[in-house]
């Protein structure tokens, strides 16, 4: 039930923002569900493309520039690799401290952009 509830707020985030998604998702799967780092960033990611798949059918219409979204998306996939690749080797304080500074980071871009 609290899984759905977490998938709820974070469908309605990714609709609303258009990203977000994960924010919930991932901390939420550490903290509340105690699982383990590696496999909460798969769960989430998989997650995410679902509620990517479907937010992005309602702003297909709103796409700016398919060929921006086209480059987007291959430089995405390549970063996505190499990330996956990376995050076995990467000791988790290093990676939870990463993560609370690219959030705190992104927050105070949205409050002043």
């Amino acid at each position: 039930m609290l899984l759905s509830f977490v998938g709820i707020v974070a469908g309605f985030v990714n609709g609303l923002f258009g990203s977000g998604a994960g924010m919930i998702i991932l901390p939420t799967l550490i903290s509340v569900f105690n699982m383990d780092d590696v496999k909460s960033r798969g769960t989430t990611i998989m997650s995410v493309l679902f509620l990517s798949i479907i937010s992005s059918i309602f702003y297909f219409k709103s796409v700016g520039s398919l060929q921006i979204m086209w480059y987007v998306s291959v430089g995405g996939i390549v970063g996505g690799i190499i990330g996956a690749k990376l995050v076995k080797y990467i000791p988790r304080g290093i990676l939870k401290i990463s993560l609370s500074l690219f959030l705190i980071f992104s927050g105070i871009r949205i409050l002043f952009y």
